[in-house]
């Protein structure tokens, strides 16, 4: 259903969008008058947020206020109307208004980021970045709970404010490593933090069609993030998922860093200098362990964490900490430890249930893996999913790959809203020659929640792949 776009759904849009006009004006010609209140994104109330809010109001206030006093007082609500019903216009007019202070604003952060960190790591202080299409988030969790005295920029964290507040706040003497998450949304942007904090230790944990949309080729994405490889020089160690063909492209390109490649399927590449080799890779309530062969040495691991996908996030958590002289014994103790990470394949039992919470975002490359802890799980195997977003092009040939492969696995889906994702998922599903039946449909958290009740299958197994909302019963 169709619906008015107000002012907050437009910085919503705006913010969702890192705050680019180029990205927000054509979404609005484009999709203005097809507005759905279901894909709308929730705006965070950030001070930048709020600035826009409140002047554009105060923008279309005094341009009402013009008209009335140059016009007539009619003309001037006709036209102020119009305006509000556009309030696009006034965001990235509002937008052109804070820019000046926030390019010296800019300047003045990074210098501080630059300065702090430098300071702090010819004191002796380490540096990890870490990025990637996916896993980012996963790998820097683990790595905080695994490195003795280390700070990671928390949650998402990984944007040049998001830094700072990090370094700003909290980095201190007392660290010995800092693990730094780097996002990017064009290319040049890891580069770019790179010279923020200058990593000696770079963690690149996959590259594939996420934010196809924005990148607008896969070409153009794995230049991006090949770039910490890139930023690295002579003295760093770059740490990849050598089973990634993305990154096995990237590595031809030129750079002078030393590379060890993780490994579960024994891949090799001429750049890489090392390899870690994981492999006894089994999982189920239990947890999963597995076995890293490094240096010519072999580590038996057990940890909480349950998954394909955790495991190679992991291991290239193991390995920095290997090289920052961590011992076998410790890193072993801590995993065995290691907290879930929320919302990214987050498993629990709730009674003779099993739920894998993959609530927080999905791409292709984590579904596929998803997929194949599910299928390593006992009992009838449920997925409940919307789709993944930002693929552009890509997205109805993925998404009927995905539906494929979920055929394979599932023994019910529960497709979630009303999107061309959607439908592709189900075409998918049914040329994998899955039963027509066993595919529900679901708009809501409580919805969701009602399918679930009807299929009532005993000891079932349920992956939420990117919901939204998981039904209150399963929070």
């Amino acid at each position: 259903m169709s619906k008015f776009v107000s002012l907050k759904d437009s910085i919503g849009i705006f913010q969702f969008d890192f705050y680019r006009p180029s990205r927000l004006l054509p979404w609005a010609f484009k999709n203005y008058f097809n507005f759905k209140e279901k894909v709308k994104p929730r705006v965070v109330w950030t001070a930048k947020a709020k600035f826009l809010y409140r002047t554009s109001l105060l923008l279309l206030f005094l341009f009402f206020l013009v008209l009335w006093v140059k016009i007539n007082f009619v003309i001037a609500l006709i036209f102020s109307a119009g305006l509000y019903f556009c309030n696009f216009l006034l965001v990235c007019a509002a937008w052109l208004i804070l820019k000046p202070y926030e390019i010296i604003n800019r300047e003045r952060v990074r210098r501080f980021v630059i300065n702090k960190v430098a300071k702090l790591s010819k004191n002796g202080m380490n540096v990890i970045g870490i990025t990637g299409s996916f896993g980012k988030t996963s790998t820097k969790a683990v790595l905080g709970q695994l490195l003795s005295q280390s700070l990671i920029t928390p949650h998402s964290y990984n944007t040049l404010f998001g830094i700072y507040k990090v370094v700003d706040y909290e980095l201190s003497s007392v660290y010995k490593s800092f693990v730094c998450e780097m996002g990017a949304t064009k290319k040049g942007s890891i580069s770019y933090y790179c010279s923020l904090v200058k990593p000696q230790i770079g963690i690149l944990t996959g590259i594939n069609e996420t934010h196809y949309e924005r990148f607008g080729s896969l070409d153009v994405t794995i230049k991006a993030k090949i770039e910490l490889l890139e930023s690295l020089g002579s003295e760093g160690t770059g740490i990849v998922n050598l089973d990634n063909l993305n990154i096995q492209k990237g590595l031809e390109r030129d750079f002078e860093c030393k590379v060890i490649g993780i490994t579960l399927e024994n891949s090799t590449h001429p750049r890489c200098d090392e390899y870690a080799h994981v492999s006894n890779i089994s999982f189920g309530s239990h947890g999963t362990k597995f076995t890293l062969d490094f240096r010519n040495q072999s580590y038996e691991f057990t940890m909480p964490l349950i998954g394909q996908a955790h495991v190679r996030n992991t291991s290239a958590a193991i390995i920095a900490c290997f090289l920052l002289n961590d011992t076998y014994a410790d890193v072993k103790r801590k995993l065995a430890n290691c907290e879930q990470i929320a919302n990214r394949l987050e498993f629990k039992k709730e009674g003779s249930i099993q739920i894998l919470n993959n609530t927080y975002s999905s791409n292709p490359d984590s579904f596929r893996e998803n997929l194949k802890t599910l299928e390593g799980l006992e009992g009838p195997r449920v997925l409940v999913t919307p789709g993944m977003v930002e693929l552009g092009i890509k997205e109805e040939e993925l998404h009927k790959s995905m539906g494929e492969k979920s055929a394979k696995v599932c023994d019910a889906v529960i497709l979630v809203g009303d999107t061309p994702r959607v439908t592709s998922l189900r075409t998918g599903l049914l040329d994998g020659g899955f039963n027509e039946k066993s595919i529900y449909s679901a708009k809501t958290s409580k919805e969701v929640e009602e399918r679930l009740k009807d299929l009532a299958l005993a000891s079932m197994s349920i992956l939420f792949e990117n919901v939204s909302d998981l039904p209150a019963n399963y929070l």
